[in-house]
């Protein structure tokens, strides 16, 4: 297959700090575009952005056991015992 027979093209930069997605969309000739990531920036609020911080955040026993944060954490992830990005970093 050559690369004129693809529909997109798709760049991953797995970053220490930052992953970034880039793609093309082979039909048009608009260029690289970044993909937004949708995340967790602060507690309760997701939104998307152009880079995910390469950062995790286990939750204490504490945070997993209140009911508000327990219900924030079980949203992002199966079993709510991490989260990347923006959170995490900050």
């Amino acid at each position: 297959m050559s690369s004129e027979d693809c529909r997109y093209t798709v760049g991953i930069d797995l970053g220490t700090t930052n992953t970034v997605v880039s793609y093309r969309l082979n039909e048009e000739d608009s260029g690289l575009k970044l993909l937004e990531i949708e995340q967790v920036t602060t507690a309760g609020v997701k939104e998307k952005s152009q880079s995910l911080p390469s950062f995790l955040y286990q939750p204490l026993e504490s945070e997993l056991e209140s009911s508000s944060r327990s219900d924030f954490f079980q949203d992002w992830e199966d079993d709510g015992s991490w989260m990347a990005g923006i959170f995490a970093r900050d």
